[in-house]
């Protein structure tokens, strides 16, 4: 899985994928589905270990680990409001 906090890409490959698709964040993962649209242009893509991202975790501690993993698995739990700031 790819969260979009610690993605980045040359907009030249931004443009080239279709950007993110214009979705409700409870149907899809944009992040998730511009990967794999990236995944279809090249294969020049990885974890680097010369960057640092500090992602927010108020999601794992509002819901806990297991509901986390399974809202960006595949949806499996879904909550009454999702906040996405």
């Amino acid at each position: 899985m790819t969260a979009g906090c610690n993605m980045a890409i040359t907009a030249e490959l931004y443009a080239l994928a279709g950007g993110f698709p214009r979705s409700r964040i409870e149907d899809l993962h944009e992040d998730r589905a511009l990967v794999n649209a990236v995944r279809l242009h090249t294969r020049a893509y990885g974890p680097r270990r010369d960057v640092v991202v500090h992602g927010s975790s108020r999601r794992a501690q509002a819901w806990g680990l297991r509901k986390t993993l399974a809202w960006y698995a595949d949806h499996r739990y879904r909550p009454d409001v999702v906040d996405i700031r």
